[in-house]
């Protein structure tokens, strides 16, 4: 069954209590798709529905602009609800939460065919969803995942994508937040990212990926189709791309800029482990980028070295990564600070040795201290999440200073962990002290053992002169756990 709800629906919604979106209000329970069809006509916006486990068939919201956010979820996550697809047209204020969305593509179905789309919309989350093809384990007879079009405020967190042709296509829009998400079992891309700025794409998980002759598989594209304006705002952080049971994709590629610059572009903490693949980091046309502690490796007895690639960067900086190689090449040029290449050095190599174990290398074999990629330890919440002192020596603090953008202030308490550092000098500590400021938290000394940092940077009482007045950040994050909001 097709539900297609358009505005001005006549109102034939059940009689239960609407939602738990307006305080001292009841979830709707909905048990079928004619149950939530009638619901939906009647919603006003904050209700949650809460859907019995069953089929409900193809859902499409078109023009359906809630004064609040609705939350469309599944009752329980063992037997999640199913849909064949869901489109949100011309709508906004939608939460998808715990439902399971997809199909094998019928003989009419072209591969292009999506199993969620978004269109015109704004402000629609995908949360804890898993979204799929066939489900036999080969994306080759599967469509695409999750399509966005011309939309803004996207979020999709905590969910799986697998058994596709892509898993997440973004075109044209802006604000866009892909967070702690599986994808496996690709044919070609995982992400791609089409003339869109504003992007956010943390702890992310990609591998077995399955090429057909002639694909260009990428965990993670970017282009610039309209050629018209610069992408920018990129934030690309904490990711493991791993080869899995195939040879495996490249990671980061970023290219066809169509004229216009990539511009403010942080690409930091990655693991990309992969084989058959040249391009572990690839970065064409750019202004103010930053490459900064990733590990970038393929398997030694593998036939194709794993690179981070930069091409044409203004303002770029390359710097405390691991990798089996790095070019630097065209008009302008990154600084390279602090790497480890390993291509024919023999030492560097020396501190991988678990390099060619093939499937039982590890993750922990692939960290190296003070350079690359480093697993965080401890998950920031929506509540509150406490770091204490960390030992890892990680990176020279974004390059030295970054210079306090929205990418990291609004994301400062997924990149603090990897400020903690064994032995920084006065000079590293002052630049974390510069961040915080830039970033309008408050340049008092402070002697509370307890600090909150504000993402929205409206609050803080750990300041640039607590960092400022310490040689060492081990000493002042032994005095101070970060409670991050």
């Amino acid at each position: 069954m097709t539900s297609v709800l358009y505005p001005g629906t006549p109102d034939n919604s059940p009689t239960a209590p609407v939602g738990s979106g307006r305080p001292g209000v009841a979830d709707i329970q909905i048990n079928g798709s004619a149950a939530l069809a009638a619901a939906l006509a009647n919603a006003r916006g904050g209700e949650t529905f809460v859907l019995a486990a069953g089929d409900y068939g193809d859902l499409s919201l078109y023009a359906k602009n809630f004064a609040s956010n609705i939350t469309i979820k599944s009752a329980s996550s063992s037997s999640p609800a199913h849909f064949n697809s869901v489109s949100v047209l011309s709508s906004s204020n939608v939460t998808f939460q715990g439902l399971d969305i997809g199909h094998a593509l019928s003989s009419s179905e072209a591969e292009y065919t999506p199993m969620a789309r978004v269109s015109d919309a704004r402000n629609v989350v995908f949360d804890s969803v898993k979204i799929h093809g066939s489900l036999d384990n080969n994306p080759a007879n599967d469509g695409r995942g999750l399509q966005v079009t011309g939309s803004s405020g996207i979020t999709v967190t905590n969910s799986e994508f697998t058994d596709l042709a892509n898993g997440m296509i973004f075109d044209s829009s802006s604000g866009v937040t892909v967070r702690n998400n599986n994808i496996h079992v690709m044919r070609s891309d995982g992400m791609d990212f089409a003339s869109t700025s504003q992007v956010m794409i943390d702890g992310n998980t990609f591998r077995d990926f399955h090429p057909a002759a002639g694909d260009h598989p990428d965990a993670m594209q970017f282009w610039n189709k309209n050629g018209s304006t610069n992408v920018r705002d990129v934030t690309i952080i904490n990711n493991v791309v791993l080869a899995g049971t195939s040879s495996g994709s490249q990671g980061v590629f970023m290219s066809d800029n169509g004229g216009y610059a990539y511009q403010n572009v942080l690409i930091q903490n990655n693991l990309i482990f992969t084989g058959g693949q040249w391009n572990g980091i690839m970065v064409a046309g750019a202004e103010g980028i930053k490459v900064i502690g990733n590990t970038v490796l393929s398997p030694s007895n593998d036939s194709l070295m794993a690179w981070i690639r930069m091409e044409d960067v203004t303002n770029g900086l390359v710097q405390n990564n691991v990798t089996d190689k790095i070019i630097n090449e065209g008009a302008h040029t990154a600084a390279l600070v602090n790497n480890l290449s390993l291509n024919g050095d023999s030492a560097s190599q020396a501190l991988i040795p678990n390099l060619l174990n093939g499937a039982n290398t590890t993750i922990s074999d692939l960290v190296i201290a003070g350079y690359g990629y480093h697993p965080l330890t401890t998950t920031p919440s929506t509540s509150s999440t406490s770091y204490s002192s960390a030992g890892s020596l990680f990176s020279s603090l974004l390059g030295r200073i970054y210079t306090g953008t929205a990418a990291v202030t609004n994301d400062i308490d997924r990149l603090m962990p990897t400020f903690a550092m064994s032995n920084p000098s006065a000079a590293d500590s002052q630049d974390l002290g510069k961040l915080l400021s830039s970033a309008g938290l408050t340049s008092s000394p402070s002697t509370s053992t307890t600090q909150t940092l504000s993402a929205t940077s409206t609050a803080g009482s750990i300041g640039a002169g607590d960092m400022m007045a310490h040689g060492s950040l081990t000493t002042l994050l032994s005095q101070h756990t970060h409670a991050i909001a």
